[in-house]
Formats: structure tokens, sequence, C-alpha cells
């Protein structure tokens, strides 16, 4: 059953769901928070007032991701082998640039995520759904995954390497997100 708290002047609906873990975690996923307990957890509410400033951040930015998704359009035209062109030029221009061997690219529908890397095996895994999506964005997701094999985590030294390509990395980061929520509302997601 959904609960509700009001923030400021965000009300963010919550659903409380209890597993097999030994630490509580709040998920914005994209239904809404979740609160993540322990069986043996108490007071939810303690957690939630814990952290009102991050739930507040998050839920603004998925709402300004929200009201951007309605004023963009899918690429519905792109063919499977138009996609997989466009990333292997990415992949050839900035493997490059950033003088590093890529073994393999892998396609696959993800439920969470744009792609993934395999830095130890210098493979890179990308979500079919980005055909749908504007060139330069491919293009971010694909340095991104690359970044990678450079650098494990988002750290200082991976935004740097990311922003000498895409300065606006950050607006790129905010337009996926819109992206994943008009997916999700054509039920490409699903």
């Amino acid at each position: 059953m959904a609960k509700r708290v009001r923030i400021h002047d965000l009300e963010v609906e919550y659903k409380v769901i209890h597993r097999d873990i030994r630490c509580p975690r709040l998920e914005f996923k994209t239904g809404g928070l979740q609160v993540i307990l322990p069986r043996d957890y108490g007071d939810s509410e303690e957690l939630i007032d814990r952290h009102r400033k991050w739930i507040y951040r998050t839920a603004t930015v998925i709402h300004d991701a929200l009201k951007q998704s309605s004023k963009r359009k899918l690429n519905l035209e792109r063919t499977d082998e138009e996609f997989k062109g466009l990333v292997s030029s990415y992949v050839n221009v900035f493997s490059g640039k950033l003088g590093v061997y890529l073994n393999k690219i892998t396609f696959r529908r993800m439920k969470s995520r744009w792609g993934s890397c395999s830095s130890y095996k210098k493979n890179i895994t990308l979500n079919t759904h980005l055909r749908y999506l504007p060139d330069h964005i491919i293009g971010y997701v694909v340095l991104h995954e690359l970044t990678h094999l450079f650098e494990k985590g988002h750290n200082k030294g991976f935004w740097q390497r990311i922003s000498k390509v895409y300065p606006d990395y950050r607006d790129i980061k905010k337009e996926l997100l819109a992206y994943w929520y008009l997916l999700h509302d054509n039920g490409l997601l699903e």
C-alpha cells in the first residue's frame, strides 16, 4: 500500500517493502520511491525523516525530467542496423581519442540502465532502447562506457575525461532521464 510524505512543496508517494536484507535503503524506481527494509526493521518514517533532503532533491530532479519528457520525441524510424552502425562509428572515434582497445560490444534490452562495462574483459553492453534517442546522446553513452575502461567509478577523473568531449554532460544526463520516462510512458521499457 502506498503512503505519502510532504517535503517542502512536494508530496512524495512511497511504498514500504520488507526483504531479507541487513541494511535499509531508499530507491527511486520508475514507479516512485521505495523504502526497502529488513524484515525486523521498525519505523520507516524515521528513515524517511533522516533522508528528507536527498528525497527532495531526487524527487525534484525526477519531477523536472517528467516535465521535459513531454517535450521530447523518440526516433522510431532508426533500424537496428543503423543504430549499430552509429554506435560502431562512435566507438571508433572515441576509442581512438581515449587510446583504448575495446574487445566486444553487446546489445541487449536493459530495464534499469543505458549501458554497462566490463573493464577486465574490455567489453561494453548497450541498451537497445538507445536506438530511439538522438545521436549525441547515444554518443555520450558510448563515451561514458568506454571511459569506464579507465575509471571504474564516477570520480573526478572520470568526469574530466567525459567533459573533454561533452562539456555539457550534466544536461545530457538530465536528457537521459527525460528520455527514460518517455520510453516508459510509450510502453517500450516493459
